[in-house]
């Protein structure tokens, strides 16, 4: 079958032709960029010649124009749509594990399970939550972003110690605000207000027990906060601050000796810490499932395996004094532990009181 007739190639050709016709060049002009005669790009154009895939990647680049854009203009393919799946309203299955909860996305469903939690639980955990949400878009509303979703997370861990933190996280806290809020574009705010949301919930659930301790747990909200806590230590000039500070008390004052991330991108700024003797601690829910349509939702992280290590495992093992996944189903190992919420259960603050006695021991506190 001779291809320059085929109804697929000579639309290919004349919206080639339309995309240099809007973009203001001639033939000329295009086959110049090329070290090519007039002739080259009109013989194309007119089907005189055929076009070779990789020429056809190199006229577009020439120019300007989107290759993803062109094809799927010609509808060769299909506009990605990162529509998350969200909680189908009032909706839970009862499994022998916990429950199951219905996620639609484009019209599909699928179940997300959710383990060491009951239907009844997960239905009053949807209501409190969503009515928390329903409260941003209220025009005269005081309550910020950030403060509704760490509280919406409070409830979840206070409900539901034992369970899997990041599970909760992810496929309850941040669905449920997908789902609920409507003031401005959900997805966008969350990134701010969903990160400053963990580093509030951070403060506040270590806060209390590392004060038992005599260790002072503080998150600097603010840049300028940041700043003034760390700004007297030799950091790289790129490299992020912590957004969470550990002071010990001693001799009638407090001492900085630790700092919390809770990025694996941040392990530049950690080692510099660590360099000038301070403690580093990296505290990460490792949340991330496949989307649909070709993954399962199943939220297994990203940090990769000890055998199929990540870059942020690699980051997590080399570049924090300890790493802590709140994710059940993080392989541990290579620096990386195991933590949760529960007291009974988690070895983070015993950890912290260790690290703030032996910089005691060496600065004689």
């Amino acid at each position: 079958m001779n291809t320059n007739f085929d109804p697929r190639y000579v639309a290919l050709v004349e919206h080639l032709a339309s995309v240099r016709h809007n973009a203001n060049i001639t033939q000329a002009e295009l086959a110049d960029a090329f070290d090519q005669g007039p002739s080259w790009v009109a013989d194309a154009e007119s089907l005189q010649r055929p076009l070779e895939v990789v020429e056809l990647f190199d006229w577009l680049s020439a120019l300007g124009y989107c290759h993803k854009t062109f094809f799927t203009e010609l509808g060769w393919f299909t506009p990605e749509d990162d529509s998350p799946a969200l909680p189908i309203r009032g909706e839970a299955i009862p499994d022998a594990r916990g429950v199951r909860v219905p996620m639609v996305w484009q019209g599909r469903i699928k179940e997300v399970l959710l383990e060491g939690i009951t239907r009844e639980g997960y239905l009053w955990l949807e209501t409190e939550i969503s009515a928390l949400y329903a409260q941003l878009n209220q025009p005269r509303s005081k309550l910020k972003n950030r403060d509704a979703i760490a509280r919406a997370l409070e409830l979840a861990i206070n409900k539901f110690p034992r369970v899997n933190a990041s599970d909760v996280f992810h496929h309850v806290v941040h669905r449920l605000y997908l789902r609920e809020y409507t003031r401005t574009q959900a997805d966008r705010s969350w990134q701010r207000a969903g990160s400053e949301a963990l580093e509030q919930f951070i403060e506040t659930r270590y806060g209390q027990r590392l004060a038992k301790r005599n260790i002072t747990l503080r998150w600097l909200a603010r840049p300028a906060d940041r700043a003034a806590a760390f700004g007297a230590l030799d950091l790289p000039p790129k490299a992020g601050r912590p957004p969470l500070a550990l002071y010990g008390t001693a001799n009638g004052g407090q001492h900085l000796f630790g700092a919390i991330f809770l990025r694996t991108e941040d392990a530049a700024a950690s080692r510099a810490l660590r360099e000038q003797g301070l403690s580093s601690y990296l505290l990460t829910l490792d949340a991330r499932s496949a989307p649909l349509p070709l993954g399962d939702l199943v939220n297994r992280g990203e940090l990769g395996t000890a055998t199929e290590p990540t870059d942020s495992r690699l980051a997590a093992a080399s570049g924090f004094t300890a790493s802590y996944s709140y994710n059940s189903r993080t392989h541990t190992g290579d620096g990386i532990a195991e933590a949760t919420f529960d007291p009974k259960w988690d070895p983070f603050p015993q950890d912290v009181e260790k690290a703030w006695a032996k910089f005691r021991q060496e600065r004689e506190l």
